[in-house]
């Protein structure tokens, strides 16, 4: 009987296991660094996760393009995972700059969720706690204002971790095998 028990415990466990996994589309890829440091659980791209938190910034950054005739930007699942595993990076590693303290440049964020892109761009804030506090800084840095400007771009994707944010913003490849 005992045995019986047991094999209904495990079994409840590992069907309670598996919905939890699949219903929250967690992907471990295996085998992936970003300059030397190992990517766990990547892949967590959810798209309410995408709308919910950064629809404003993502108007924010559409309607400063309005202002100038600037195509608005689409978003892009890959762009916003790139986009979060640069800020969980700069968490993880303790610092604050386009360049890892590893070596690690923004491209191979873009490179290994497989955004194949023509032209790539990134923004970053740090401890800049509303969506509007973040887009006005932005603007008020040349460099920053020019990617959100850019008609290079068409596509964006925003990541947070802890107090970091990013901003990826690209234009496919037209030979990408994928949209």
């Amino acid at each position: 009987m005992k045995n019986k028990v047991h094999i209904v415990l495990a079994t409840i466990w590992t069907l309670s296991f598996l919905v939890f996994f699949f219903s929250a589309r967690i992907f471990i890829r295996e085998r992936q660094t970003i300059g030397g440091t190992p990517i766990i659980g990547t892949s967590f791209y959810m798209e309410r996760y995408v709308q919910d938190d950064f629809d404003t910034i993502v108007s924010l950054i559409n309607l400063e393009r309005l202002k100038v005739n600037s195509p608005m930007l689409d978003n892009n699942s890959l762009l916003y995972e790139s986009a979060w595993l640069k800020s969980q990076h700069m968490y993880n590693n303790n610092y604050f700059s386009h360049i890892a303290p590893d070596g690690t440049d923004p491209w191979g964020f873009f490179e290994v969720v497989g955004y194949d892109y023509k032209s790539a761009g990134e923004n970053l804030a740090h401890r800049l706690y509303t969506d509007e506090v973040i887009v006005e800084a932005f603007m008020h840095s040349k460099g920053h204002r020019e990617n959100i400007l850019s008609e290079d771009f068409t596509e964006i994707g925003i990541g947070r971790y802890g107090e970091y944010v990013t901003v990826h913003f690209g234009k496919l490849n037209e030979e990408a095998d994928y949209q």
